[in-house]
């Protein structure tokens, strides 16, 4: 099968996106300008609304991982993986009405900060930090990678050309916009993840036909399984 390549209207699209962007950084670094105060810059000074937040968290969470991993996950070794997301749901309820309060009500920027207040000891917070860069590390460079790896394999890019690419607009942006540049990027981002989801589930329908046919297909091949609680460690 021949390589198929970006066409120039993908290749305005992507440059498009990795611009407003940084432009997005730019706006708030020059709105903010005068601002010396951290909580302005880490927690945005409480201005954020419901929207842009709740489509920030939700494009956090939705990293190249899930939009590449999952549904590959899904259609080699069933649906049995999207059980998972029952526990964050539970999870995200729990630290909406029990955690975040508290940290909103105490001011606090981060959870580091929560825990110097709470054993009244910097060297904790500085642990903590500590372990949060070296966890973050790891898991950025897996984040990182996806996407360049599906960047490069359809504009020709080196995968080491296409992870500098995305990690410094990326650090750009967060560096001198702050938490509300990172908001507002992720809210292009999500828009666009739920835009490009619903192409891609409108022509599955074209191509297969109506959801029921999707359905029938998938559980003939014994794909559509929920809350399998066997102990066959052997069963993928």
């Amino acid at each position: 099968m021949a390589t198929r390549y970006f066409h120039p209207v993908d290749y305005c699209v992507l440059v498009a996106v990795l611009g407003i962007s940084s432009l997005i950084g730019v706006y708030f670094a020059w709105k903010d300008r005068r601002s010396t105060n951290k909580k302005d810059f880490f927690g945005g000074s409480k201005q954020l609304q419901m929207f842009p937040v709740s489509m920030s968290m939700t494009a956090s969470n939705m990293s190249a991982i899930a939009i590449l991993g999952i549904p590959a996950e899904n259609f080699l070794y069933g649906s049995q993986y999207m059980v998972v997301f029952v526990g964050v749901i539970i999870a995200s309820l729990l630290a909406a009405h029990v955690f975040v309060p508290v940290f909103y009500d105490m001011e606090m920027i981060s959870v580091n900060q929560y825990l110097e207040n709470r054993f009244n000891s910097a060297l904790i917070r500085k642990i903590i930090s500590a372990l949060t860069v070296i966890e973050v590390c790891f898991f950025m460079g897996v984040v990182l990678y996806g996407p360049s790896l599906a960047l490069g394999s359809v504009t020709g890019l080196p995968v080491w050309l296409s992870i500098l690419v995305n990690g410094s607009v990326c650090a750009f942006y967060t560096a001198i916009g702050g938490i509300k540049a990172v908001v507002w990027t992720d809210v292009l981002q999500m828009l666009l993840m739920i835009f490009g989801l619903l192409i891609v589930l409108i022509k599955g329908f074209m191509v297969i036909g109506e959801p029921s046919a999707v359905f029938d297909a998938v559980n003939k091949e014994g794909l559509l399984e929920f809350f399998d609680m066997s102990l066959n460690f052997q069963k993928t």
